[in-house]
């Protein structure tokens, strides 16, 4: 018997937590509850999935600094592969530049950066994906207009670029760092807002909402419209968290509580609030209701959201059809989408917007200038159309800048298997290759291959890789570029595994331990 909730299990029979993310693997220890989990998994805390599945990260739009990710400047109106990895985890887009994490833990940028915004620790604008320093500890990021914020592992929070209105919560309000700086020294950070201007949002483990930067229109939602350069917390003189979700834009900002409850608060003039009034500067619960599940703030002065029966809302501007009701008429309380109650997620560019249902379709509404709607065209479109025929997208992010993003899940090659094994020729142990002794074997660039060391004669036998014969008994070192290694060699699902990368040099298999066992790896 198990007791479900949306995205993973708890097992009766162990009191371990299960939970899939996007469908991947990952698992908590621990006696849970339910609405723990849910809790964990709302605030991105949820264990980091194993991979299992091939996740290719693709971009469409605006692309005049590069933001796209595809080496040159020319805007698509149709996605586009970045790059051929196949390990994205989590994509967010800036007004300008665009910030990504790896499966393995490392942060890549690219696009505009005047201000510093890609943390590279200088100021040259990037058409490709570059690294950010070699840490694998990075989880979730946001970014701004001009400014970047990002979260470890071990919880601490990170901001780069621009500082004009105390952004990047370092207690100054100016002085711009082209690198990663962390805010103050709390250890307990858990997700970074959904969109972001010239402020920032993030929440704790414990569900506190805090922000920080510009304040223009009461838009952080402490109560006044003073800048702030160091976080200030959301919601405290009433008690308002904890929260699952927030959202920032030029004008306005939102957010949803755990208890389902929908908050907005800032400028209003075009009933983005979602109410009638002036503008407010703490946050203002929207309605009665206690089902929403997630909101998000466009910097065209309007608002989406979706709730947990799977229906979808927008309310404020609508001069662009970006509230995907197949009017242009504004509203200044939430009107529904369609009548479907499928979608899963929402995000929101200037006056546009992109989502997933759950059937793993990704569609789009709205402005269409530079082609953000992913049509092949720049016509906008006042009512979901969908993008493509694919059904396995996971992830989406809309820029304010006309810029959209996606992470399509695809079911992997699978690796072509050479079987190992050990036998003594008289002269010493040596591999055999699917029975051949220490054959010279072919692994093209790009593809994947697996040496199953399962049988019993591979005990005490590691297989590695070098670029020197023997490895390292002639000297030479062990070759680790896209090398995974599992088990124990000699017992069931041992195997050694490498993803051959472009421009691999020639290979050699050696065994760690003992020498003169190995052969060549041609890589063409």
């Amino acid at each position: 018997m198990s007791g479900k909730w949306p995205g993973g299990f708890i097992k009766k029979t162990a009191p371990t937590v299960v939970g899939p993310v996007d469908g991947e693997g990952g698992s908590a220890s621990g006696v849970w509850t339910l609405d723990q989990v849910a809790d964990y998994e709302q605030r991105g805390l949820w264990p980091k999935p194993t991979i299992t599945f091939e996740r290719r990260l693709y971009s469409w739009g605006f692309n005049n600094q590069g933001q796209l990710g595809q080496g040159n400047t020319t805007n698509r109106s149709s996605p586009v592969q970045v790059g051929s990895l196949t390990n994205w985890l989590t994509i967010a887009g800036g007004y300008f530049h665009t910030l990504a994490v790896k499966f393995d833990g490392t942060l890549w940028t690219w696009g505009k950066n005047a201000d510093g915004q890609l943390g590279l620790g200088d100021t040259t604008t990037r058409s490709s994906p570059v690294q950010v320093g070699a840490l694998t500890t990075w989880l979730d990021v946001a970014g701004g207009y001009s400014h970047s914020i990002a979260i470890k592992t071990d919880g601490t929070l990170w901001v780069w670029g621009e500082n004009n209105y105390g952004q990047l919560g370092t207690g100054s309000g100016s002085g711009n760092t082209s690198s990663p700086v962390q805010v103050g020294a709390l250890t307990n950070w858990a997700k970074v807002a959904e969109n972001l201007e010239r402020q920032s949002f993030a929440i704790t483990t414990d569900g506190k909402l805090y922000g920080w930067g510009r304040n223009n229109s009461g838009i952080l939602g402490v109560g006044d419209t003073t800048n702030r350069s160091s976080p200030v917390q959301v919601g405290s003189n009433s008690g308002l968290f904890p929260w699952q979700s927030a959202s920032g834009s030029d004008q306005n900002s939102t957010g949803v509580s755990t208890d389902g409850k929908l908050w907005t608060m800032g400028k209003n003039d075009f009933g983005q609030l979602g109410k009638t009034g002036a503008t407010v500067s703490s946050p203002t619960q929207v309605g009665a209701l206690t089902n929403w599940s997630f909101s998000v703030s466009g910097n065209g002065n309007s608002m989406s959201a979706t709730k947990t029966d799977g229906t979808l809302w927008s309310w404020g501007n609508n001069g662009s059809g970006e509230l995907g009701n197949s009017s242009n008429t504004n509203t200044n309380s939430p009107v529904q989408v369609g009548a479907l109650t499928t979608w899963s997620r929402v995000g929101a560019g200037s006056t546009w917007r992109l989502a997933i249902k759950t059937d793993g379709t990704i569609w789009a509404w709205g402005a269409n200038l530079y082609g953000p709607l992913g049509q092949g065209n720049t016509t906008n479109y006042n009512s979901p159309v969908q993008i493509g025929s694919e059904t396995t997208w996971t992830k989406v992010a809309a820029s304010g800048g006309r810029t959209g993003f996606g992470v399509l899940k695809t079911d992997p090659t699978p690796p072509l298997t050479y079987q190992v094994t050990v036998a003594n020729t008289g002269s010493g142990n040596k591999y055999y290759i699917n029975g051949v002794q220490q054959a010279t074997v072919s692994l093209p660039e790009g593809g994947t291959y697996r040496f199953d060391q399962s049988a019993g004669s591979n005990s005490g036998h590691p297989f590695r890789f070098s670029i020197t014969s023997d490895g390292t008994h002639a000297g030479g070192s062990e070759y680790t570029t896209g090398v995974t290694t599992s088990g124990t060699p000699g017992n069931a699902g041992a195997y050694t595994q490498i993803v051959v990368a472009s421009g691999a040099p020639t290979l050699y298999y050696y065994c760690s331990v003992h020498s003169g066992m190995g052969g060549q790896a041609n890589t063409p």
